[in-house]
């Protein structure tokens, strides 16, 4: 079992996020959507349940203001790919 963060969920799902600075060069992490998708999936994958506690899945829905329900159908339309892939 694996439990993502905030951080990690708002990477996947708003596209104007900014990904983290890479402490090596100090500029932003190259292809960090890509890299937690193909995590995600390779967890899937592999049958380990992926987990968005109650209170992440709050502070995203607080940031998200308008688009709430496009951040809910992300979540869970995900999630839905990913168990097909399984």
């Amino acid at each position: 079992m694996v439990v993502i963060d905030a951080t990690t969920l708002m990477l996947l799902i708003d596209p104007t996020a900014k990904p983290p600075l890479d402490l090596a060069t100090n500029k932003p992490v190259e292809r960090c959507k890509d890299r937690i998708e193909f995590l995600l999936t390779t967890l899937s994958e592999a049958g380990t349940q992926v987990l968005v506690p109650t209170p992440v899945l709050s502070e995203i829905l607080i940031r998200a203001g308008n688009a709430k329900n496009q951040y809910l159908n992300e979540i869970t339309s995900s999630e839905k790919d990913r168990e097909g892939n399984s």
